[in-house]
């Protein structure tokens, strides 16, 4: 019979290398989505004012194509109004100066407790509902 002796105070030494399996973890599976996806994800940095649920957040869109975009919002103490289904109207200045109020419906979310004050770092991936020649513009232009 073994025994495996763990040394816990070792364990911390382990997150890195735990972080950076996760985030290639995290590039893989974005990449089989983007090869689902009908319009490729143009990589993307954009301030964003997100509403939902009669409450108001900042966000950056970090990801965005034709058909939708990845969100990630600032920490909130509650992701309710992010869950799969729900509508978020997103608004964002493109380069061009361009502004644009766009209405999308929450396709997933990932919510990670990351204080102890219960603050939840949430990213989402959304589809759009009503689709903006605009934006279509920019992005054949990109």
């Amino acid at each position: 019979m073994f025994f495996w002796i763990i040394d816990w105070t070792g364990l911390k030494t382990l997150r890195p290398f735990c972080y950076t399996v996760l985030a290639v973890l995290e590039q893989v599976y974005l990449n089989i989505m983007d090869d689902r996806r009908e319009f490729p994800r143009k990589d993307v940095v954009f301030k964003a004012e997100i509403s939902s649920g009669g409450n108001n957040y900042k966000g950056v869109i970090k990801n965005i194509s034709q058909s939708g975009a990845g969100i990630e919002i600032m920490p909130t103490k509650n992701a309710a109004d992010f869950v799969p289904d729900s509508i978020l109207a997103v608004t964002f200045q493109l380069p061009t100066g361009d502004v644009l109020n766009l209405r999308y419906e929450v396709a997933w979310l990932y919510s990670k407790k990351f204080s102890p004050e219960g603050l939840k770092q949430n990213a989402v991936g959304v589809e759009i509902k009503e689709p903006s020649s605009t934006l279509n513009r920019f992005l054949k232009d990109l």
